[in-house]
């Protein structure tokens, strides 16, 4: 065999979706063996092309005869940057020819395509290129319609806010929602989805705008917070109402009136601020408008005031304030993370003032979204003494984080004896006051959200007091106070403010004999859903979140 001289030599690969290349190098074997000469064959290391983009191309801006696509980055493997991607498009239906047309090149990951067919379904296909040739395609799965935009489903008309109905009655909530395609609409009570073909009374229906659903025969149970979501492709918008089932037709009636001459303006007397409609928890994606709205009535015209987690806000390029009779708007343009918090509107007038509050969440979409996972779960068994506390604490890593507390099965709900709380951290705590036998059980924190579900559990036993608790009551020691036949007050209740939500106590002093009753009045009516504790001369009025 005659010597070979060293060198290289570069090889191509090549088929309808890429090129590949490698290089062989060549060196003669100076020995020889069996009389042969022998070539020592070694191959470079090969030179990448792009890795495949890691999502297929999506419609992000569209008109009628021309759309914006948008695609991720490729899969980094190491070798030469991207140069450019080739975009081609592929007409769908009788004119089609089953053939990809290509539509242009694109230096970066989004490429405008003009001059469709409007009204045509098409299907996009996105190639990266490097220095070393074109690598795999991507193409989208579902076709897409030029001329028909996505837009983010809005609320036209709104849920009623709060709302008071009679045990035994019917009812029905109303909202109007726009948004392109048609968004799908889902209800929900209490966080937790309403399952329709479990629950005979509930009705719900949907045309492609109009949102009802109707609740039959009314019951204690269906008190609570109802929202309704709708989601398209483009992202998701809720509206929500609170329902409080009332047994007592006085006072339906009452709030009923007061509604309504509120809102026909039938008293021209002076009087303080009172909202008619509320402002209400909102859920936003990210760079998508918000819009927080309250109605508020009252003579002279009251001055709204809104706030952000205490601080207040003020009008610039991304906050603005809207008024047009008695309806009052907050409108932030492009929401970012940072907007989320607590929001307030207050108004105020001569003759007093009042607020409201609400929460507001903006996330980065469902594909942002974080498969809950407890970082730190419930101890396994727990022993309580009887009228001890009971702490039960977990951290879960979620996003949007939520959680919920069960007991044997049953959810537990926040009351005077219970304290659920969720931190920023993800720390989701129980806390449970005056133990008694009957709070012992397995107890269960489940987390939820679009995209997972995990739960950690906890055996809790209470054990019983050796001896009974004594009978012997405390001594009470009655303070000064002065001496009247006829009804006296010795301290008048006191004009007090309050947000949504808060328990508010409002106390006095009176004195008489005989001893006089003590009634209060909410609105010229007996206050019968109110807590009143008498304690002569004091007496407490409590007025709890849902009164």
């Amino acid at each position: 065999m005659n010597p070979v001289k060293s060198g290289s030599s570069d090889r191509q690969i090549r088929n309808s979706r890429a090129i590949d290349c490698t290089r062989v190098k060549l060196s003669p074997n100076l020995s020889v063996t069996d009389k042969r000469d022998k070539l020592r064959l070694t191959l470079s290391p090969s030179y990448h092309v792009p890795g495949r983009v890691c999502g297929e191309p999506a419609v992000v801006d569209s008109g009628r005869n021309w759309l914006t696509l948008s695609w991720p980055k490729v899969e980094h493997r190491g070798g030469p940057p991207v140069l450019a991607y080739r975009v081609e498009a592929w007409l769908l239906g009788e004119d089609g020819g089953a053939v990809w047309t290509e539509l242009g090149v694109s230096p970066i990951n989004s490429f405008d395509a003009f001059n469709l067919k409007p009204g045509a379904e098409y299907k996009f296909r996105v190639t990266p290129r490097n220095r070393y040739g074109w690598g795999e395609s991507v193409s989208s799965t579902s076709p897409v319609v030029v001329g028909r935009s996505n837009e983010l489903p809005e609320f036209i008309r709104i849920l009623p806010g709060q709302l008071k109905a009679l045990h035994g009655a019917n009812i029905r909530l109303d909202c109007q929602v726009k948004g392109e395609p048609t968004p799908a609409v889902r209800w929900y009570k209490d966080g937790t989805a309403i399952d329709l073909d479990s629950c005979p009374r509930y009705n719900a229906r949907f045309d492609g705008a109009n949102c009802q659903l109707s609740v039959e025969d009314l019951r204690d149970a269906d008190t609570g917070r109802y929202m309704c979501e709708a989601s398209n492709k483009a992202g998701r918008a809720s509206s929500f109402a609170r329902l409080m089932v009332v047994s007592d037709p006085k006072i339906w009636q009452a709030d009923a009136k007061l509604k309504r001459n509120i809102l026909e303006d039938e008293s021209d007397v002076d009087g303080p601020p009172q909202f008619t409609m509320r402002l209400r928890d909102r859920r936003v994606q990210m760079t998508y408008p918000v819009r927080l709205t309250c109605q508020v009535v009252g003579k002279p015209t009251p001055e709204i005031t809104w706030r952000k987690d205490g601080h207040e806000v003020r009008q610039d390029e991304r906050h603005a304030f809207c008024s047009e009779e008695h309806f009052h708007t907050l409108e932030i343009s492009q929401a970012t993370l940072e907007d989320g918090g607590n929001y307030s509107a207050s108004a105020r007038n001569a003759h007093g003032a009042v607020s409201c509050k609400c929460h507001l969440v903006v996330d980065k979409g469902i594909r942002a979204y974080v498969a809950p996972e407890f970082l730190s779960d419930l101890d396994m068994d727990i022993t309580v003494k009887e009228g001890g506390e009971l702490r039960l604490a977990a951290q879960v890593e979620a996003y949007p984080t939520v959680g919920v507390m069960h007991r044997d099965g049953v959810r537990l709900r926040p009351s005077r004896r219970a304290v659920m709380t969720l931190d920023h951290d993800g720390t989701v705590e129980l806390a449970l006051a005056g133990v008694t036998p009957r709070d012992a059980g397995v107890y269960s924190c489940t987390a939820t959200n679009e995209v997972g579900r995990a739960e950690t559990s906890a055996r809790v036993s209470v054990q019983a007091n050796a001896e009974p608790p004594s009978a012997r009551l405390p001594t009470l020691v009655a303070p000064e106070i002065p001496y009247s036949e006829v009804p006296l007050f010795v301290t008048k209740p006191r004009s007090t403010e309050a947000e949504e939500g808060d328990t508010v106590i409002i106390h006095c002093e009176v004195v008489g004999d005989p001893k006089p009753e003590v009634y209060w009045l909410r609105d010229w009516l007996k206050a019968v859903d109110c807590i009143s504790q008498c304690f002569i001369p004091v007496t407490v009025l409590r007025i709890d979140q849902n009164d």
